[in-house]
């Protein structure tokens, strides 16, 4: 997704539901005292000249924001030094444009009342922090009484690293695995090498989403 695309898609999610409700409910009272204004000036043509016809209430705009994406967008960066990742938000993202303001400093980075370490979220579903090495990290919270003191990494962050691919590895080496669209058996073969930045994002994922994505090949 472009990011042009992305900023514009995170700001159209149209109206909340009560702000729609609110907007609905005014233009009905509105009709309820135009129709009582016009039934007394069908009685007494004076009452025009009295008083105007009643006007709309005012309503407050409050939209939904759509933040899948751009939390998608942070966990691609997962494993990454933050300050790398900080540069790249404030250099792709246009913060002079209102939808580039709204992601970067409302969604994308800690609120001025948190720091990195403490931790942020994007959206509902993944918690972001800096590690002590400077790095960004992310994990899922496990949602429930018996589970409300425990937490588990995302695998989202590992299925949003690779994308339709997958890691192999044979040995000490970690090669892509390109899909094909074949039978599962054969749906994916084997790409080039995985860089030492790629390597570096990939190790600094967590054990559960490594394991999600990576298949063993066989020895030469």
């Amino acid at each position: 997704m472009s990011t042009k695309r992305l900023a514009r898609t995170v700001i159209e999610g149209g109206r909340r539901r009560y702000n729609t409700f609110e907007r609905r409910y005014s233009h009905r009272r509105q009709r309820v005292h135009v129709r009582a204004w016009l039934a007394a000036v069908r009685c007494d043509p004076e009452v025009a000249e009295a008083r105007a016809a009643p006007g709309m209430e005012p309503v407050y705009k409050d939209f939904f924001d759509k933040l899948a994406p751009a939390e998608r967008w942070l966990c691609a960066r997962v494993g990454r030094p933050w300050r790398e990742v900080e540069g790249e938000i404030l250099a792709t993202f246009d913060t002079r444009s209102l939808p580039g303001r709204h992601i970067v400093f409302d969604h994308l980075l800690p609120s001025r009342w948190q720091t990195p370490r403490e931790g942020w979220r994007v959206h509902k579903r993944v918690w972001f922090w800096v590690d002590a090495q400077g790095r960004l990290r992310a994990r899922s919270p496990v949602w429930g009484k018996r589970h409300r003191r425990a937490e588990v990494p995302g695998c989202r962050c590992a299925r949003a690293f690779v994308g339709e691919r997958r890691v192999g590895r044979r040995g000490a080496r970690l090669y892509w695995l390109e899909p094909t669209g074949a039978t599962p058996e054969e749906r994916y073969r084997q790409g080039v090498e995985l860089s030492a930045a790629e390597r570096a994002a990939w190790e600094a994922l967590c054990e559960a989403g490594r394991r999600e994505v990576m298949r063993e090949l066989p020895e030469r």
